[in-house]
């Protein structure tokens, strides 16, 4: 499954719905506005559940995902509203959420099918994945491909392994220690202060939100709830993310090397694709089109640094992301705790 969405997909969706959201929002509470007339709320409903998920389709789903991926902006949307605009002009749209409910409804069925359907193939899925442990030494990766001997590849499926291992590193890895007994392994976290800056986001997430929860709560409840449960999913993430750049060095075999970034992204390499690999020694900025074709395997950090090793490869390869999302690169960008014992080993392994 190729997804590719790029970041600026997601900035201007996110900046438009704002825009739309702060307008509406507006309206009901400056006074110049006033009064609201019927056109005006049926206008205002129409933003929210029709001009935003078409922005959705346009932005993010278009030629990326299944059009039932617009239903739930939909439900959103008419949630957004119903928090929004205010009860007594809502009042006269409040038949409008009977065909939304039935839309949503046949989503949610059909959901809950693949559930069921996932759920009769899990003890097959587990015996995978106990029986991988030594050939994929990553808990991530072994998830992946138990899921996949037993179920064809779909969002669905790539969003459920991504929940599975942000919980997993998160909750149950805090006593685990990387294991890779079939490969050479590279660390490539203790000269960065990557755990270091998770570490100070996530102070800064536990801060903001509860300042920030008691704000919104005097001005909506139910946002505030919602604003909560996102942040405290957000420190999920975070911790998943310190576990898994512990837990997850870069990986080294006869055959492959593997580049997993924390939870974040991943790229697996078989050596007889490399053209090439030598330090890095480009003073000049890349241009977009080249960060389009590059998997920058470096972990987050306060500054960001110069990459210290470039791999150059003969075909393009695929780079996989959280959520299933991919990327086919031909360039791969590093660091390392020891540039110069990881460049000599692949060297060695590569004319080998």
């Amino acid at each position: 499954m190729t997804l590719r969405i790029s970041n600026q997909s997601w900035v201007w969706f996110v900046l438009l719905a704002t825009l739309i959201l702060l307008a509406n929002v507006s309206l009901y509470r400056v006074e110049f506005t006033q009064p609201i007339t019927p056109m005006i709320t049926i206008g205002s409903f129409l933003d929210f559940i029709v001009t935003i998920p078409i922005l959705a389709y346009f932005l993010i789903i278009r030629r990326r995902l299944s059009i039932k991926y617009l239903f739930p902006f939909i439900g959103a949307g008419y949630v957004a509203a119903w928090l929004i605009i205010p009860a007594t002009y809502f009042q006269p749209l409040s038949a409008a959420k009977y065909i939304l409910f039935a839309v949503e409804g046949a989503f949610i069925i059909f959901e809950l099918v693949l559930i069921a359907f996932l759920l009769k193939r899990l003890p097959l899925v587990i015996d995978t994945f106990k029986s991988e442990k030594e050939r994929i030494p990553f808990f991530k990766d072994r998830l992946e491909n138990s899921f996949l001997t037993h179920f064809k590849p779909s969002k669905f499926l790539f969003i459920l392994i991504s929940e599975i291992s942000v919980f997993y590193y998160s909750l149950f890895a805090w006593k685990k220690r990387p294991s890779h007994i079939h490969f050479k392994a590279f660390s490539y976290h203790k000269k960065t202060s990557t755990i270091a800056l998770n570490i100070m986001i996530i102070h800064a997430l536990i801060i903001e939100s509860i300042g920030f929860h008691f704000l919104l709560h005097q001005w909506s409840p139910i946002i505030a709830i919602i604003a909560l449960v996102i942040n405290i999913y957000g420190l999920f993430m975070l911790l998943a993310e310190i576990q898994a750049v512990r837990l997850c060095p870069y990986l080294l075999s006869d055959q492959n090397l593997i580049l997993q970034t924390g939870i974040m992204k991943k790229i697996d390499i078989p050596l007889k694709l490399i053209l090439s690999v030598n330090e890095y020694t480009r003073s000049s900025p890349l241009s977009k089109q080249e960060l389009a074709s590059i998997f920058d395997a470096a972990p987050s950090d306060f500054i960001k640094e110069k990459p210290q090793i470039e791999i150059i490869l003969k075909d393009p390869i695929q780079a996989s992301y959280l959520y299933g999302m991919t990327k086919k690169v031909n360039t791969i960008h590093l660091r390392v705790d020891d540039p110069l014992l990881f460049l000599n080993t692949l060297k060695n392994k590569i004319e080998s």
